[in-house]
């Protein structure tokens, strides 16, 4: 089993997203260059890492609250590349990165669900609602 480690580090390729894992606990993506936070779908549940060692952005809460609203359960905890061979999807979060899919992960593939695109869209609601409802204010 790996050793505990607080970040991990993926770099990316393409959209949806190709990552690579190293030893330790999944949880956090450099692919971004902002510390994007990895979401994995397994058995109809959202799968999170606890940010316990990195920041707990907006865009990841507000994703969180998203799937809470929809009736998805998001569980926080610590995640392992082993668990990637029972994961459906995969999305990262982030300020760049918004929601978006990662289509591979050490030649595991992952397909662009039906989560994934329902946060996406939702998500990409939000930000727009928010973005009218500001420049009408202003």
């Amino acid at each position: 089993m790996p050793g505990p480690l607080s970040r991990h580090r993926f770099a990316a390729s393409s959209s949806p997203a190709r990552a690579s894992t190293h030893l330790g606990p999944v949880s956090v993506s450099s692919s971004f260059q902002n510390g994007a936070n990895i979401f994995l779908l397994q058995g109809g549940k959202l799968h999170t890492p606890t940010p316990d060692c990195f920041l707990d952005g907006l865009t990841r809460q507000a994703v969180i609250g998203l799937a809470r609203a929809r009736g998805i359960e998001v569980i926080e905890r610590a995640t392992l590349p082993e668990e990637l061979a029972r994961t459906q999807e995969v999305f990262i979060t982030g300020t760049a990165a918004e929601v978006t899919p990662v289509g591979e992960i050490d030649g595991q593939s992952f397909t662009v669900g039906e989560i994934t695109q329902e946060l996406m869209t939702a998500y990409s609601e939000l930000v727009r609602n928010h973005a009218e409802a500001s420049a009408s204010a202003a």
